[in-house]
């Protein structure tokens, strides 16, 4: 797999997703439901091929893991989901 870059500010996001408890596996499928920003909380699909997700940003980005969302990011890194390694450039 190719490491992925991801932002820090969605970096940050789902590091404090994870942190704050936020991510439920109801089942041994790879599906988390992840509170976010709106009242439901919203569904990822989290594979080693993919990650995606009802939110608003997921709706829109690729099926593969080159832009994910926050809630995809968090939701793999506590399903323990093999995915790419992330690499999160430091600005000067």
């Amino acid at each position: 797999m190719d490491a992925i870059e991801v932002s820090a500010s969605r970096f940050t996001k789902a590091v404090t997703l994870v942190l704050n408890g936020a991510i439920v596996r109801p089942s041994s499928r790879p599906i988390f439901l992840v509170q976010g920003g709106d009242p439901d909380p919203y569904v990822v699909w989290a594979t080693s091929d993919m990650g995606t997700c009802s939110c608003p940003w997921g709706q829109h980005a690729p099926d593969d893991w080159s832009n994910s969302c926050a809630h995809a990011l968090a939701a793999a890194a506590f399903g323990m989901v093999p995915i790419p390694e992330i690499v999160v450039p430091v600005s000067t």
